[in-house]
């Protein structure tokens, strides 16, 4: 079947960029070594840094605009403007002796840019928008930045006493906090906040230790790169690293419990086709695999011996770290200065080809597990990361009649940001659940028309094209948003009479007249009911009473029954009709100014430019 890809792309922005070669680039930010979700490029000689990550790590709260391109970093009483595409940035500083902000343009080296759907900063432009020096070490591939004026200082609380590093007045850098109830912690500080270090806690005598996210790290752990959080402590004992082996296998999706097995209480796991078992206070451990021989399973059970015996404590089973390497493919590490620990799972770089293409990459547990590439026979390809044999995380689909997915995936499935690109090359770019295209923007290259949709999907911002009425602005839509109630213009309406007011619902009858005026009755209720199915889409909300409301417009709209609609207008006086049944009704009116389909999906307007009608479903179900 051919995989025309319905693509969408991330507020990427503007530019579709080039993927980059890895690199062992690494970020030390006060003689701290930084992990970085995205990698440091080198394009051109010049180092560029993922904007978002660094200047977060410098204490910044990062907002973008996706109206003015434009992004955002605020600390302190500061501001930064930092447009894309530019070398023009502006630093903001509010004067409360003048009451009004002072503002300073900026000349960047190189423009703020967007790479595999990330912005990155040259490492050099840092020093112009940031108290701070940088450095450029090229032998050893590391990117530095340390903060200026920095001094050691002390400073007296109500709650108690601080020494150490200090910024501009804030404790920001290394130091030690004293509270007056004996409490005490020393380690990171940044921008006023306590970051990674000890924390001493003297009404329990307790030591615990901190990640940089204020968590006990002795309850969570990194686990290929994700630091998830446990149930249960890891604990040091006699100089060996325990984990709670359960809360681990649990977290790597190995289905793990504390039950009765040969030899009494103890772990039982499995995953596959494997199972594996040992007893509390046993040194062995029992790997039963189940092979496929002549037309039925046969176990074939290894006995593997483990440094230190499995442990009971607190209704768990606890066993050394290093140990996990052996009963389970994954290389451990224990950072016993910071109290860090890691597992990484144990990948293969192979080619093997499949019935309708070949892949070319990492396999873990013969599946295909992070990053690698798929040819299929057809001329489509895949470039990205997998997990458990199905695109999820970064990719690029590209199809053979030239159209292109770049951005993320989740079980197989296109979700979260991206860009699509069809073969004429008209574009989606916004977010996506399920292959279903969202929040976004359509962009028509070849007539420049920019069609927008919210976060469901619906095409938004159809305003009338009407011979007697203006162009309505937001303004007008805030007014009516504001307005009277469905109740209160049905009990009252000569109170209301001419304001504005708003209605949202399905359209359960229309009716047009020959000289082009129309008539709807509208369900008022059903938007709530849309809008608490969002919430809870289980959920019985049959106690929401209907409220049918009537739309007068002295055109013809784009409006047709079953539609869910927006409705901006004026009240008009009640409207009365008389039902089937033979019952009066007496609902509230409006006359319609302004109003927005929310039935027709951007992904029809998407689908209209593929030569081939094939739903995203049938696209990428197929295509792992």
């Amino acid at each position: 079947m051919k995989k025309n890809l319905y693509l969408l792309m991330i507020l990427l922005i503007l530019n579709i960029s080039l993927v980059f070669g890895e690199n062992n680039c690494k970020l030390i930010i006060n003689n701290e070594d930084i992990e970085l979700t995205n990698s440091i490029i080198i394009e051109d000689n010049i180092v560029l840094l993922p904007l978002k990550e660094t200047l977060t790590e410098l204490g910044m709260t990062i907002r973008y605009d996706n109206t003015t391109n434009t992004i955002f970093g605020y600390y302190e009483n500061d501001v930064l403007y930092l447009p894309l595409n530019s070398k023009k940035a502006i630093h903001e500083v509010y004067d409360f002796e003048k009451d009004k902000p002072i503002r300073e343009d900026i000349e960047l080296s190189n423009m703020i840019s967007i790479i595999n759907s990330q912005s990155y900063i040259s490492l050099f432009d840092i020093e112009k928008i940031y108290d701070v020096r940088v450095n450029w070490d090229s032998d050893n591939q590391i990117a530095k930045i340390m903060y200026n004026n920095r001094k050691i200082m002390k400073k007296k609380y109500s709650n108690g006493f601080y020494e150490g590093e200090m910024r501009n007045g804030i404790e920001d850098g290394y130091g030690k906090f004293s509270w007056n109830n004996g409490d005490v912690f020393e380690g990171n500080f940044v921008n006023g906040e306590r970051g990674e270090g000890v924390y001493f806690k003297k009404s329990t005598n307790e030591t615990i230790y901190l990640d940089e996210k204020g968590r006990n790290k002795l309850k969570t752990i990194n686990i290929d790169g994700i630091t998830v959080e446990l149930r249960n402590p890891i604990l040091i004992k006699d100089d060996f690293v325990l984990v709670p082996i359960i809360d681990i296998f649990n977290k790597m999706d190995i289905s793990a419990d504390f039950c009765i097995v040969e030899g009494g209480m103890g772990l039982f796991a499995e995953y596959d086709d494997v199972t594996l078992t040992s007893a509390v206070n046993s040194n062995i451990v029992f790997k039963t695999i189940d092979k496929y021989v002549n037309n039925k399973y046969k176990p074939i059970v290894k006995k593997i011996k483990i440094e230190k015996a499995m442990q009971e404590i607190d209704d768990t089973v606890y066993s050394s770290f290093r140990d996990i390497e052996k009963i389970y493919k994954v290389k451990v590490d224990w950072d016993d200065k910071r109290k860090l620990a890691k597992i990484s799972y144990i990948r293969e770089n192979a080619e093997k080809d499949f019935e309708d293409g070949l892949y070319i990459g990492e396999f873990r547990n013969e599946k295909r597990d992070g990053k690698g590439k798929y040819f299929w026979n057809d001329g489509d390809s895949y470039d990205g990361t997998w997990k458990d044999d199905k695109k999820h995380g970064f990719g690029i689909f590209k199809c053979s009649d030239g159209s292109k997915y770049e951005g993320h995936w989740k079980n197989g499935y296109m979700n979260g940001e991206g860009t699509i690109i069809s073969p004429n090359g008209n574009i989606f770019t916004g977010t996506f659940y399920m292959n279903s295209m969202k929040k976004g923007t359509f962009t028509n290259v070849s007539t420049g028309e920019i069609i927008y949709s919210n976060e469901e999907g619906y095409i938004i911002d159809n305003s009338m094209q009407n011979k007697d009425t203006k162009t309505i602005n937001n303004e007008f839509r805030k007014k009516a948003y504001d307005g009277p109630n469905y109740y209160e213009i049905k009990k009252n309406p000569s109170l209301y009479l001419g304001k504005p007011v708003f209605f949202s619902g399905k359209v359960i009858q229309a009716i047009e007249s020959e000289d082009g005026s129309s008539m709807f009755l509208v369900d008022n209720s059903s938007g709530a009911n849309d809008l608490l199915d969002i919430v809870d889409p289980y959920g019985d909300f049959s106690h929401v009473d209907s409220q049918i409301c009537a739309i007068f417009s002295n055109s013809s709209i784009d409006v047709l029954e079953n539609d869910n609609v927006n409705f901006y207008g004026n009240v008009l006086q009640n409207f009365s009709y008389e039902t089937i049944g033979g019952i009066s009704k007496n609902i509230p009116a409006m006359k319609v100014v302004d109003y927005e389909n929310r039935s027709q999906k951007i992904r029809e307007i998407m689908e209209d430019t593929f030569s081939e009608k094939e739903t995203m479903d049938d696209l990428f179900r197929n295509n792992y």
